[in-house]
């Protein structure tokens, strides 16, 4: 799935020089840089820049110290301060919460590979991450005496075309500073997050072990804010502090469930985050992921239930507020994941108007998606907990309708007057749900409403057993408000209950 679905939340920030965390969502192919040697006639000067000349430079500006080299293979350093600093950096690029949220997912996987030859003059660089791969080569430049008519410098240094992955033309100039032991260099002309130019120096620490970028985006944009964040890459072989350092990797958060859980221990909530229906797609993290109460443990064995349940006379109306007694929800469950359901998936996310970009970051992490349901006081109550690769979301749903003391009739335009609960979306949006029982008490159905993202509408969720109670199915539907954007989403979730050995279904 990944080599056909891997994205890149914001391949414009792979403009930049930087080390490549993600790759354009529009581009389905791994691309490499091309240097022309030819220099452009006419191109934008960037502001920041300066286009004079200066002094002749000392030879070492093309060469690293002997006792530099950058070659090697690196591994991103992920840590709370990491994510933090990264978080700002794509906000002042202008990046909204809900892709920001989707590169904090994958961010894990970025490796680099460098290559420095001719004593520092060429620098290879290859990024790595779940979408694939960009590579391209710096080559260093003396501080040239002249800038002829036509040309554009960077402190001195001429700037020299480039292509980058998604075939943007921008202009490059690199050198070696502090006695060929840091690495600068410019991208500029670049029109992504506005127009402005990258600037970012690479230096190796901790004995050789760690390899440093500073990367600063320096918008074209008078009085507005410089974007800054500094990635961290560990050497292969080496070991990260006096205890080592573990580095998540979106492949075996979705591949190995119980690591995957560990790893997200300790992470703290984001206030914002994706919510497709009523199922978690992205986005919230917590340390409760793996205190679960048990199916036992959720279902209520007082004498006064068994009594109930013993002499129980079934509601009148089609609303209920209550379950039949043979039917709980309570368990914990695992999404199943079919070519199908990604199919339908995708479907569903385009429906509701998200790009390539957030589908394919939805379509790697859905694979870790599981459900607690804690079913209480006869159905009147259906706590939900959705747990990903990423963390968690709760709500308990309140289910107003007919009863064994009341029955609920609809109105004359056969609506129903059910009672809202105040819930809070995985994303901080407060809305309105309602929900009851139908099919005699075997099918609960909610609705959130007031939702005000994918064009304004709510969401329907109709939950129910299948397969002698090992499965749990969730029929997501949107309602838009406005019908004229096109037919109402639908998806069909289906889960497995823990400890159930087989699932009879379909093979797609």
């Amino acid at each position: 799935m990944a080599s056909e679905r891997s994205i890149d939340f914001t391949r414009e920030e792979k403009e930049e020089e930087a080390p490549v965390h993600a790759v354009s969502a529009e581009e389905t192919k791994d691309e490499e840089v091309i240097t022309p040697t030819t220099t452009p006639s006419e191109t934008v000067t960037p502001t920041t820049l300066s286009t004079t000349s200066s002094p002749s430079a000392a030879p070492e500006e093309r060469q690293a110290t002997a006792s530099v080299d950058f070659t090697g293979n690196w591994t991103l350093i992920v840590d709370d301060g990491f994510k933090s600093q990264y978080d700002s950096y794509l906000r002042k690029l202008g990046q909204p919460m809900l892709v920001r949220t989707v590169a904090m997912t994958v961010i894990g996987s970025t490796k680099e590979e460098a290559i420095q030859s001719e004593g520092g003059k060429q620098l290879y660089i290859r990024g790595m991450n779940v979408r694939g791969s960009w590579e391209r080569t710096l080559e260093a430049s003396e501080t040239d005496a002249v800038v002829e008519e036509g040309m554009h410098a960077v402190e001195g240094h001429v700037l020299k075309p480039m292509v980058t992955a998604d075939e943007e033309e921008v202009e490059v100039a690199a050198w070696w500073e502090d006695d060929g032991k840091v690495h600068r260099s410019w991208v500029v002309g670049g029109k992504k997050y506005g127009g402005g130019d990258f600037e970012n120096k690479r230096y190796l620490s901790d004995n050789g072990n760690m390899l440093v970028c500073e990367s600063t985006f320096h918008p074209s944009e008078e009085g507005r804010e410089k974007a800054t964040v500094t990635w961290r890459f560990l050497r292969e072989g080496a070991i990260y502090g006096d205890a080592g350092f573990d580095f998540p990797n979106i492949f075996d958060a979705l591949k190995k469930e119980k690591e995957s859980d560990e790893s997200s221990k300790g992470e703290k909530i984001p206030e914002s985050g994706l919510v497709v229906g009523d199922i978690m797609d992205s986005v919230a993290s917590s340390d409760e992921a793996d205190g679960l109460v048990s199916r036992e443990e959720a279902i209520s064995d007082s004498i006064e239930e068994a009594i109930e349940r013993g002499s129980w006379v079934p509601p009148s109306g089609d609303h209920w507020a209550i379950s039949a007694p043979e039917v709980d929800l309570s368990g914990k469950w695992k999404l199943i994941i079919t070519d199908q359901f990604k199919e339908d998936y995708d479907e569903f996310l385009k429906a509701l108007g998200q790009p390539l970009i957030v589908r394919g970051a939805a379509l790697l992490i859905v694979g870790g998606t599981r459900e607690e349901t804690r079913q209480r006081d006869g159905g009147r109550e259906v706590y939900i907990k959705g747990i990903n690769a990423k963390g968690v979301w709760e709500r308990t749903l309140k289910s107003s309708g007919s009863d064994f003391d009341s029955t609920m009739v609809p109105n004359a335009d056969g609506s129903y007057d059910h009672t809202p609960v105040k819930i809070l979306t995985a994303d901080s949006e407060k809305v309105d749900a309602t929900s009851w029982w139908e099919n005699d008490g075997r099918v609960h159905v909610s609705w959130t409403q007031g939702v005000k993202r994918y064009g304004g509408g709510s969401f329907e969720s109709r939950r129910y057993l299948e397969n002698n109670g090992d499965v749990y199915v969730c029929e997501s539907i949107f309602r838009r408000n406005n019908k004229a954007d096109g037919p109402d989403p639908t998806l069909i979730w289906k889960f497995l209950r823990e400890g159930a050995t087989f699932y009879v279904g379909s093979s797609k």
